[in-house]
């Protein structure tokens, strides 16, 4: 399990903070070009670059994006 800092230009702290069920899920992969989410249950649709399903979890394509 990891924790994922959502961005939000409305919050001054930057936005919520996520628990995130998979340590290689989506959203933390260099392919993942967006994230959908809203306040109440948090990211609901991701977008690959190579328009892998992202439904699938683990993703066997997962490559981990880089800090920046």
């Amino acid at each position: 399990m990891r924790t994922l800092k959502l961005k939000d230009p409305l919050h001054p702290d930057g936005g919520p903070t996520i628990r995130v069920k998979h340590d290689e899920d989506c959203v933390f992969c260099t392919h993942c070009t967006d994230i959908f989410w809203d306040y109440t249950h948090g990211p609901y649709m991701l977008f690959c670059e190579n328009n892998h399903d992202t439904a699938k979890r683990p993703c066997p394509y997962f490559e981990e994006e880089k800090e920046k």
